[in-house]
């Protein structure tokens, strides 16, 4: 495991690993319910961002990339935690890409 992030609803849990994915955790159920097939490389590292209208993840890797990637799933006004589409990739780094931070603006 090479990143670790909960997800703001702080019932899931985001890990990255060097088998170049995304796991995502239910912490109430103990159990994995999602798997993203994230990078070509490690999952350096992950970070969330939430607002009324969407959810979104963002991933970096040492594949030189960052993702951008949206929650697609919507119960009850909850994104769900295990449905996730690749919005955007980001390239342009010559080398790995170590960390990742995100601002609402």
């Amino acid at each position: 495991m090479t990143s670790i992030q909960f997800l703001p609803t702080g019932y899931h849990l985001a890990t990255g690993g060097d088998d170049n994915t995304v796991k995502l955790w239910d912490l109430r159920k103990k159990t994995n319910v999602s798997t993203v097939l994230a990078h070509s490389k490690l999952v350096s590292d992950i970070k969330f961002e939430q607002s009324s209208l969407a959810r979104l993840m963002f991933t970096s890797s040492y594949d030189n990339k960052c993702k951008i990637w949206g929650a697609k799933g919507v119960l009850g006004g909850q994104n769900l935690c295990d449905d996730w589409v690749l919005l955007r990739t980001l390239s342009g780094h010559e080398n790995k890409v170590t960390s990742i931070n995100v601002t609402r603006d």
